[in-house]
């Protein structure tokens, strides 16, 4: 569980270092991707996620109501959702998660799981610089739910976040059964060539 975590753990935090570098030329998440140890025990995530947050936006709190913030938990529930679909269907129970053993939480291992793609939300909600204004509109919906036919590299394949969100189900399923990290792939921003 603590191996499965650090990967889940390194690949959110490469991830969210390309938002940076595609939008804003940032490269100083990097140092954060190869300290995350095992079960990530010295809270990486959460020193390269303070960082991260305070060079995506300005003067940006995670929690506060403001549209951006409900443009990503917009974003976050699609994918949830959709992650929560393909676990079922690849026989696992989401109450139990790897990292995440919230009792009162049904949905741990989509929470787990969730962490790699969140960055592919962030960018679609930072690059468009519609979350400026006051309410989530119609439209901002119409354009958030359009995060699953976005493209993402998953092993040497340029797939859709829906078709990664069912691929990264079944290789954590072969990643437990043959107790392989190994297995685990998850969906990366596209090379660029």
């Amino acid at each position: 569980k603590k191996r499965l975590w650090q990967k889940i753990i390194k690949q959110k935090i490469a991830n969210q270092s390309e938002v940076l570098k595609n939008l804003y030329n940032i490269y100083e998440l990097d140092f954060y991707i190869e300290k995350v140890q095992s079960g990530d025990k010295t809270n990486v995530e959460g020193q390269a996620s303070k960082k991260y947050w305070g060079m995506l936006f300005d003067d940006f709190k995670r929690h506060d109501k403001t549209k951006c913030n409900a443009m990503l938990d917009y974003g976050y529930a699609i994918i949830r959702g959709t992650l929560s679909k393909y676990i079922a269907a690849s026989g696992l129970i989401p109450c139990f998660g790897i990292h995440h053993c919230n009792e009162l939480n049904p949905f741990n291992l989509t929470e787990d799981l969730i962490e790699p793609f969140r960055p592919f939300v962030d960018m679609m909600i930072a690059a468009e610089e519609n979350y400026l204004g006051e309410e989530l509109t119609r439209n901002d919906k119409a354009y958030i739910l359009s995060i699953l036919d976005m493209q993402c590299q998953y092993k040497k394949e340029q797939i859709t976040i829906q078709n990664a969100c069912e691929r990264v189900c079944q290789s954590f399923v072969k990643s437990i059964t043959l107790k392989d990290t190994n297995e685990l792939h998850l969906p990366k921003f596209i090379e660029e060539k």
